[in-house]
């Protein structure tokens, strides 16, 4: 199979991925829209971090988080570089053949090291900069091609045994890379058939072995790496630096920028929380940002990154999701993908995984997170942060915004509830989201939106009005800027009906609205000059001075 033809334009050679000091990346589209050699160059001499998807140049990483190097040498043979981290972890590159399919992300583990597996959708932050590319490249042109089969089913033994209880030690496959490289420095086709079957208990295709023997014949036989030993790692007694960061170098990181899916509100490459009562209208919320999202339109006055969306709708009937966006006239394209299921998936997490890699989505909603997850207790902190984040860390992989849905805790009206503690667990679900969005019911069947943000500014709480003809919402004044409004055109039309009212007639004259409120109006309309007052003995008379207009 020739994966070349198939991979997406952008990978087709060194596609570089711009990161924030966070290694975060700075655009949402780092998937599908590589930087160029010169924009990663511009970054890097700014201080700012260059990642690379190593499929885009034929190459696998295994990101090493714990355990020792030779026990991923022992798995899979001598790597063409190791690249350390400043966290005291390496990254493994292996050579993989352009006629195979390359290895898709994941997690790994033999002999006691453990990381994850970045192929042609993930990306590896180059430590080191651009010159680790250099160094890549010099190493690949003569390197011999990884058997992916060993890299999966290193995989396949951690997901089917997780505890590794059946696992058998593996076995070294220096060997293998060997006789390959001398058998194709003879021209032997026969010994290179021969170490291929040996290491894989199965044949080879002609074709295959001489694509192998070119190969190796045009890499000019540099010296074969010798295997990796212990001498060449650090001593596990010396000290450990933990990740730790002088400040000289903390104040010296660039400015962190973050990139917005809805400007100043939900952020790329994270997960937000909107929280609701059950027919509160969160859902309805939700396709709304979706269409929005999609064409590219704002979402209550705030500018959208038009992309691709991705809709999973656990609670909702494909006939009814049909009208709602008929209603919001969404576009009859593949800018929105729809799902709409009763049955979550088994493994919610490695189905996401699948789906951004086939749609890559610049936003995802997913309604609801406990029908998604299937975890129906959030109340346990601890719990609930390990549920959530490893979506977290896939959002920041994979740059998408991912929006899950999810009922609120019934909510009180006079209490001043705030918008994390109005969630179903408390701050257990809301701790690990980036923007919680939170609806409010009001009395009269009225509703508000507020934000809490990790980034920019939260949002106090706003009116949300809803047109049910379009499916649109817009944002109103605050319910405190509702109340001062109303308050001052009770006052004007009271003292416009009796002339002149004392402080406490005025009051009385007034239904509906308290006296602080009352007398706050009151006040500030005579700071306006728009009433007068005069003392009557002890009591202070009110008048209106002019004739209210609307421009208040």
């Amino acid at each position: 199979m020739n994966t070349a033809a198939s991979r997406p334009e952008s990978t087709t050679g060194p596609h570089f991925v711009l990161c924030r000091a966070d290694k975060k990346p700075i655009t949402a589209a780092w998937q599908r829209n590589s930087a160029t050699l010169a924009e990663a160059q511009e970054h890097e001499a700014k201080g700012g971090l260059v990642g690379l998807i190593p499929g885009s140049i034929d190459l696998v990483a295994i990101d090493l988080d714990k355990g020792e190097p030779a026990a991923v040498v022992e798995a899979l043979g001598q790597p063409i570089l190791w690249n350390p981290t400043p966290r005291g972890g390496r990254h493994g590159f292996y050579l993989v053949e352009p006629e195979r399919p390359l290895v898709r992300n994941g997690e790994w583990e033999h002999g006691g090291a453990a990381g994850d597996v970045r192929g042609d959708n993930g990306f590896v932050v180059l430590w080191g900069g651009l010159a680790t590319l250099d160094a890549l490249q010099d190493a690949a042109a003569s390197a011999f091609p990884i058997d992916l089969t060993r890299v999966n089913a290193m995989r396949k033994r951690r997901e089917a045994d997780p505890e590794g209880e059946t696992w058998e030690p593996g076995t070294r496959n220096e060997s293998f890379h060997l006789a390959v490289y001398l058998a194709a420095r003879r021209g032997d086709m026969a010994g290179i058939a021969e170490a291929y079957a040996k290491a894989r208990r199965s044949g080879l295709p002609e074709s295959e072995i001489a694509a192998t023997g070119a190969s190796a014949q045009a890499a000019g036989f540099r010296d074969y790496s010798p295997p990796v030993t212990a001498a060449d790692f650090p001593d596990d007694d010396a000290p450990d630096p933990a990740g730790f960061l002088p400040m000289s170098e903390l104040l010296a990181l660039p400015p962190e920028r973050v990139a917005w899916i809805v400007e100043g509100m939900l952020p790329a490459a994270g997960v937000s929380i909107l929280y609701a009562d059950p027919f509160a209208g969160k859902s309805t919320l939700a396709r709304f940002l979706a269409v929005m999202v999609a064409t590219g339109a704002p979402f209550l006055d705030r500018e959208t990154a038009q992309g691709r969306v991705m809709l999973l709708a656990l609670q909702d009937k494909l006939p009814a999701l049909q009208e709602a966006f008929q209603a919001l006239d969404a576009p009859a394209d593949d800018s929105i993908v729809v799902k709409a299921t009763i049955d979550a998936p088994e493994k919610p997490l490695r189905a996401l995984r699948d789906w951004l890699r086939l749609y890559r989505p610049a936003l995802v909603v997913i309604d609801t997170l406990a029908a998604f997850t299937g975890a129906a207790d959030w109340s346990d902190y601890a719990k609930a942060s390990r549920e959530l984040t490893p979506f977290l860390e896939l959002a920041r992989e994979s740059g998408a915004a991912v929006l899950f849905v999810h009922h609120a805790r019934k909510q009180s009206q006079d209490g001043p509830d705030d918008a994390v503690a109005a969630s179903l667990g408390s701050q257990a679900i809301a701790g690990v989201a980036d923007t919680v969005l939170l609806i409010r019911r009001l009395e009269g069947g009225r509703r508000t939106l507020e934000t809490r943000q990790r980034y920019g500014q939260d949002m106090e709480p706003a009116l949300l009005t809803f047109d049910s003809e379009t499916g649109r919402f817009a944002l109103g004044a605050s319910p405190a800027d509702e109340a001062r409004d109303n308050a001052r055109v009770a006052v004007i039309e009271a003292l416009e009906a009796h002339g002149e009212l004392s402080a406490t007639a005025l009051k009385g004259a007034i239904s509906g609205i308290g006296d602080h409120a009352v007398n706050a109006a009151r006040d500030m309309l005579a700071m306006e000059g728009r009433i007068e007052s005069r003392l009557e003995g002890r009591a202070k008379i009110y008048r209106l001075l002019e004739s209210p207009s609307d421009d208040f």
